[in-house]
């Protein structure tokens, strides 16, 4: 997120349920888990093109997939996070424990949920992807090939499946709207 929002970024902790809003959708994704505590700048360069400017997003935590479920419209989270919202379109990211819990309610009663919950997942690299697994990434996947690099120079603690793109943690499932 951008720095305005790191006041609040600072105080995740490994563990706290994460939900990703999607601001061209207005679409509510989870569930994730925070793997590490908020800081600046884990990756310098995430959301960037090529790598080779800093983020305008420098307010991170490393996550991982608690569970995939179908993404919640505005309508369903809407009154949930009601006491948040600043006019028509603006909302507070904070959540209270109640509002979490709640969310956390609806995502697990959502009538979807991702194939990508299966537990075959193999742990992100502590070091450089080998050639081999780099050719995997087509040009499409730009943004999850640097994510991978940057994650694993990090060393990261979470995990991702073995044939998934960052851009498919916003896929749908089927029956989804």
């Amino acid at each position: 997120l951008p720095i305005r929002h790191f006041s609040y970024i600072k105080n995740i902790e490994p563990g706290l349920p994460i939900f990703l809003f999607n601001y061209n959708g207005r679409k509510l994704h989870g569930i994730y888990d925070a793997t590490s505590h908020g800081r600046l700048n884990i990756n310098p360069h995430a959301w960037t093109n090529n790598g080779s400017t800093r983020t305008q997003f420098p307010a991170q935590v490393l996550v991982r997939i608690r569970k995939q479920c179908k993404s919640l419209p505005e309508d369903q989270y809407k009154k949930v996070l009601e006491k948040n919202y600043m006019d028509e379109l603006c909302f507070r990211f904070e959540l209270d424990h109640k509002q979490t819990a709640k969310l956390l309610s609806l995502f697990e009663s959502s009538s979807a949920t991702s194939p990508y919950n299966a537990p075959i997942r193999r742990p992100l690299q502590r070091y450089a992807p080998r050639n081999e697994d780099k050719s995997k990434l087509t040009s499409d996947d730009g943004a999850f090939a640097e994510f991978f690099n940057k994650a694993s120079a990090v060393g990261a603690e979470f995990t991702l499946p073995t044939t998934r793109t960052w851009d498919s943690l916003f896929e749908e499932t089927h029956g989804s709207d």
